[in-house]
């Protein structure tokens, strides 16, 4: 009882509110708290399935302050996504106090402190890459003025509070197209919906505002994708999204942009009904990239910017393989990405005798082991902008394990034997017009089967028509869409000009094409557009 004392005196003197006592809780201001086995855990009293908590403690005589960025019994992790969401500037300035003020910064299910304030925004900000390894991150200090970890907490509060209003919105919208008997956790991140269907789950992905919908626990199967969560890996149906306190099978049925389509494919299910059946609303570009990939195991897009390579990409792998994270992931090349982040690779670790090196597998690595511990399931791993990179440094000898499905290959760092699975897909994508690519290595292009994308004329007229755009307005865009192509050798690619209205078709071209004409040519907007703007 006299470490929830200590925690109120603390709160009520920075807030200057006074505490009110209820049987299992005693609030402070906007701060709930309740005493646990451990100690004290201190939650938002606003959105609190989604802000992080503070843990107080005592070890011995030494009182411990916990940030925990996850669940209090460490099932979930609802509060990823706004920590994600927080801009780069407060993330550097937040963490870089922090340790400056003594605190540990860790990964408590690695055990691993993070000293370093650039490699922590990038696992926040990209956990595709290690999607189990940012879920458990937590603040630690021994102080009695933990001021920095509440400061932390009302920021993030502040930052959800502009939001959420907006996602509430359209999460009661969703609610009634549904035709939801009831609910559950709505708070504007992810909502339980009771249908007659079962139990529907819409998760969104972490920075849009999609919502996929989810159906918990199906007894059928069926061709949409179809995959268990696991509570311990803390994934749920988007890994850098909202994660439900579920664990069981989920079946995707799609995008709630898409919710008419995701009625039919449920009003279509018979009581009793054994098989979902799908309507076929594939690309002619994704069945070419599917495909591909099943015959030859890989596949690299390529064509000039705009022309939805990275789109597709996405497409084909979430029906392939169904759960982004889990089942597939992208990755982005840069020039400082090596075969040892991307494969594997050695990474220092103290011991009692100094310092030695661990083989450390890295995210297509660890993608093969699902793979060989999943056979009946698929996996995809994409590769994108891979002329940013240095792709023999990056791919090394998987060039030959691609190439040559079945064939064993000597993994350099563990001396282990790789055979590449044949339930593993890789994807890659490709800017054509980029100069690095000119000075690709043929015998890497050569190992993979090339599926060109161009800028796409009825591509664009088919998307501005299904925004409401008149006949007039479709034309104006069309002549930009043609001349821009005339004088840039075609490398504009119609998502370039994909807006909502012809107010934001001019906003995109003052700040996204009239930098490239200028870089590009040395003329500006007005001067190429003569005539059609």
């Amino acid at each position: 009882m006299e470490d929830i004392r200590e925690v109120v005196r603390f709160l009520t003197g920075i807030t200057g509110e006074g505490a009110v006592y209820e049987d299992r809780k005693v609030s402070v201001g906007l701060f709930d708290l309740f005493p646990t086995e451990d100690g004290v855990v201190i939650r938002s009293a606003l959105f609190p399935g989604v802000l992080p908590h503070i843990l107080f403690m005592r070890r011995g005589r030494e009182a411990v302050w916990i940030l925990r960025f996850y669940s209090p019994d460490g099932a979930a992790v609802p509060h990823k996504p706004i920590l994600k969401e927080m801009g780069d500037d407060w993330l550097r300035t937040t963490f870089s106090s922090l340790l400056g003020s003594g605190y540990i910064v860790r990964f408590s299910d690695e055990g691993e402190r993070v000293g370093d304030v650039d490699t922590l925004i990038g696992r926040i900000k990209h956990p595709a890459l290690e999607p189990d390894r940012f879920a458990y991150l937590e603040v630690i200090g021994t102080t009695s003025e933990p001021a920095d970890l509440v400061r932390v907490m009302v920021d993030m509060r502040k930052a959800y509070a502009k939001v959420y209003p907006r996602r509430e919105g359209f999460l009661r919208h969703l609610i009634a197209e549904m035709d939801a008997g009831g609910y559950e956790r709505l708070e504007g991140e992810w909502q339980v919906m009771d249908t007659r269907w079962g139990k529907l789950l819409a998760a969104r992905e972490v920075g849009g505002e999609s919502y996929g919908i989810f159906l918990l626990k199906p007894d059928y199967t069926g061709r949409l994708p179809r995959f268990r969560t696991d509570r311990r890996m803390a994934n749920a149906p988007f890994v850098s999204g909202t994660v439900p306190d579920y664990a069981g099978d989920y079946v995707f049925l799609g995008y709630a942009s898409d919710i008419g389509r995701i009625r039919k494919t449920l009003e279509s299910l018979d009581e009793g009904t054994a098989v979902i059946t799908v309507p076929d609303d594939l690309s002619p570009e994704e069945e070419e990239v599917m495909d591909v990939l099943y015959r030859y195991g890989s596949a690299v897009l390529m064509g000039p910017p705009g022309t939805g390579k990275t789109h597709v990409a996405r497409r084909v792998a979430e029906r392939m393989a169904g759960r982004e994270g889990r089942n597939w992931i992208l990755i982005q090349a840069s020039p400082s990405l090596r075969y040892e982040e991307f494969v594997e690779g050695l990474r220092p670790v103290r011991g009692e005798g100094g310092v030695a090196f661990e083989v450390v597998e890295g995210p297509f690595l660890r993608m093969v082991r699902k793979a060989q511990s999943n056979p009946e399931d698929r996996f995809v791993v994409i590769l994108d902008e891979m002329n940013r990179g240095n792709l023999p440094a990056i791919l090394g000898n998987l060039l030959y394990a691609l190439e040559y499905r079945g064939k064993p290959v000597l993994l350099p760092y563990s001396g282990s034997p790789l055979v590449l699975p044949e339930n593993l897909f890789f994807i890659g994508t490709l800017n054509e017009r980029d100069v690095s690519t000119l000075q690709m290595d043929q015998a890497i292009l050569r190992r993979f089967p090339v599926i060109f994308f161009e800028p796409d004329e009825d591509a664009l007229v088919r998307y501005l028509e299904g925004k409401g755009w008149s006949r007039d307005e479709i034309g104006w865009a069309v002549a930009i869409f043609r001349r821009l192509n005339e004088v840039l050798k075609g490398s504009v690619g119609h998502a370039y000009l994909f807006a909502d209205s012809p107010q934001d078709l001019r906003m995109k071209l003052r700040y996204f094409i009239a930098p490239l004409l200028r870089l590009r040519l040395g003329r500006s907007l007005e001067e190429v557009l003569e005539g059609i703007l």
